[in-house]
């Protein structure tokens, strides 16, 4: 069969997604094969209720990355979808996964090329996408640096800092949510704004000690705020290293570590002296963590019915009854 009948052949994009849809999953890795219409309906289905996505047959949501991969699939949701998507988000997401034929045709639509376009290309590290995007005139600003930041795009974000794309603090603080020292260090000395406050909060996110103790290096302090963060988010090694360093803390550290299940950092915070009240209880009863809450008890920590309230709120019906069991006020 030739191209211009396999064309003549080809389904309708409704007809394709429907099939697909109806199949077993074992079924799918088959028809797959068939073309690129047909793979593309298979990913967007087996990819269905993950980020945001278009709603589908049989109650499924097609991820509209995937379907940016097929023109006819794009073209098929913009017509019979209910448009959650404008057509400027259908472009920024075909740049982001670099389907330029998708971002050409919504622009021959007349709808323009913008700096977010640009942005979107970056973040999904689409040099080449981004570079045909900029000869096409298009302009752009601080958030294709910080796009590709936080993609973890470096090469890209040298690229465009060479013909001076503008660049700002949110660079710095997203190469240090990725923990790319290299990056931070890098973008620091070729004169990137570094907001410290904003950087040790996601080094301390990151849990990443070495990002840590550079960022306290540039001459930034370390907070209260910052051991409750490192106890909530479990990054025991932190919050020690943090006191050695006569970091002060309060009651959020053991109310942040008994609300995410952290009982080790929980008893070594408590051995240590750090305060404690009524609210530790509540915090565990939130989280939904009963050995915590247990534990708790047994240290002679006081509880309130805020205890009894957070467990009901959330459905920790186990936790509740146990609660209710001990005499908690509610």
């Amino acid at each position: 069969m030739n191209a211009n009948n396999r064309r003549s052949c080809a389904l309708p994009a409704e007809v394709l997604v429907s099939i697909v849809t109806a199949l077993d999953p074992t079924h799918r890795g088959v028809v797959r094969n068939v073309s690129r219409d047909w793979r593309v309906a298979v990913r967007a289905v087996a990819e269905a209720g993950e980020g945001v996505g278009l709603a589908g047959s049989g109650g499924f949501r097609l991820h509209a990355s995937s379907l940016c991969d097929s023109l006819n699939l794009v073209k098929w949701a913009m017509e019979t979808q209910d448009r959650p998507w404008t057509p400027q988000q259908w472009m920024e997401k075909a740049a982001e996964v670099g389907q330029r034929e998708v971002v050409e045709w919504f622009r021959g639509q007349g709808h323009p090329l913008t700096e977010a376009t640009c942005a979107a290309a970056a973040g999904g590290g689409q040099l080449t996408t981004l570079q045909w995007i900029r000869a096409q005139g298009c302009e752009w600003d601080e958030r294709t640096c910080a796009a590709a930041a936080r993609g973890g795009h470096w090469g890209l974000l040298q690229w465009a800092r060479a013909l001076d794309c503008p660049w700002g603090e949110e660079v710095c603080e997203h190469a240090t949510e990725r923990g790319n020292l290299q990056m931070l260090q890098w973008a620091k000395e070729q004169g990137c704004r570094l907001n410290g406050r904003l950087c040790m909060s996601a080094a301390i996110r990151a849990g990443d000690l070495e990002l840590i103790k550079w960022v306290r290096q540039q001459g930034n302090n370390l907070y209260n705020d910052d051991c409750a963060a490192a106890a909530e988010a479990g990054h025991f090694e932190v919050l020690q290293w943090m006191r050695t360093q006569n970091c002060q803390w309060d009651k959020r550290v053991c109310n942040g570590a008994a609300r995410s299940g952290h009982l080790e950092i929980l008893q070594w915070a408590r051995t240590h002296g750090c305060p404690v009240d009524v609210d530790i209880c509540m915090s565990a009863a939130e989280g939904g963590h009963l050995a915590v809450l247990q534990w708790a008890r047994e240290q002679g920590c006081g509880w309130d019915e805020g205890t009894c309230g957070a467990a009901a709120a959330r459905g920790h019906m186990e936790m509740l009854q146990w609660a209710r069991e001990q005499g908690c006020p509610s």
